[in-house]
Order: C-alpha cells, then sequence, then structure tokens
C-alpha cells in the first residue's frame, strides 16, 4: 500500500502551509485503506480530543485528495471530532475497483456509504465539487446529521 506520511508533496504541502499562510500543523493523521464499494479508498483519519462529539468527513473536489483539507481536519479533531478524509475513486492513493471508468456518481455513494458505517453524529463538509458530492451524499444516506458546502454547482437541489 502507499502512503502519504513521507511523500515529498505531503512534505512541501505542510511547508507551504507554514510558511505561506501561518497555518503550523501539531498532528499527522492515520492513515488506512477500506475497501468501499469495491475501491481500496485510503483514508486520512485525525482522533478527537477528548470525548467524541461524532464524525465530519471531509469531502475534497476535482483534483484533490483528503490531504488537501488538513487544517480543517486538524481544527474539528482537537474539538471533539472524528474527522476522515478519504481520497475518491480516482484521486490520490485510492485504487478504484476494477472497471471503474470515472463516473461520478460512485463519490456521493462512497461518501453515504462512510457516513451510514458510523455510529453518531455525522456531518459531511464538502468543498467546491465536494460540497456537491457531500450534499447527493446526505441525500443517499440515513445517517448524516448536517452538511457545510459550497459550490453546488447550481445544481437545483437546494432552494
Amino acid at each position: 500500500m502507499k502512503y502519504f506520511r513521507n511523500s515529498p508533496s505531503w512534505t512541501n504541502y505542510r511547508a507551504i502551509l507554514a510558511e505561506e499562510f501561518g497555518i503550523l500543523l501539531t498532528t499527522e493523521p492515520e492513515e488506512c485503506y477500506r475497501v468501499i464499494r469495491g475501491h481500496n479508498v485510503r483514508i486520512d483519519q485525525w482522533s478527537p480530543s477528548g470525548l467524541e462529539k461524532g464524525t465530519l468527513i471531509l469531502v475534497h473536489g476535482g483534483g484533490g485528495n483528503g490531504l488537501i483539507l488538513v487544517p480543517l481536519a486538524e481544527h474539528f479533531a482537537q474539538r471533539g471530532w472524528k474527522v476522515p478524509a478519504p481520497d475518491l475513486p480516482g484521486y490520490g492513493l485510492t485504487r478504484p475497483k476494477p472497471g471503474y471508468t470515472g463516473e461520478y456518481a460512485e463519490w456521493p455513494a462512497v461518501i453515504s456509504e462512510m457516513a451510514d458505517a458510523e455510529l453518531g453524529p455525522t456531518v459531511l463538509i464538502g468543498l467546491s465539487m465536494g460540497g456537491l458530492t457531500a450534499l447527493m451524499a446526505a441525500q443517499m444516506s440515513r445517517n448524516v446529521s448536517g452538511v457545510i458546502a459550497t459550490t453546488l454547482l447550481g445544481s437545483g437541489l437546494i432552494d
């Protein structure tokens, strides 16, 4: 399995966050893989500080991966949330299932399945195309308490 923890891109990203934006990351995520809908999904996960309030699933946009949202992850984990950030099929180090040809419908289905596997309150946070993904996943899931999203791409899914 491939991991980001020692990769030059992760080291460079952390340096840019610190030097250009003053964001100093103090914790490393746990990296794991989980089979979801036949995809071997790589997930960065931050454990909560103190009593767990619930789960906040971070949803990246097109061209990204779970680590792109690391400043949000660390912030929420320090406030008691478990924070998984998956690499969606076709991006990052996730290994798509055999025959996967990039169908966008897999993204909300993967996030919905992740949310349904959580035991407590679950909130989805999506940025850019991840915002639309989070909203669609919430509509599919039986376990999403809320959605924080940007760029819904004129979806017509909200009033």
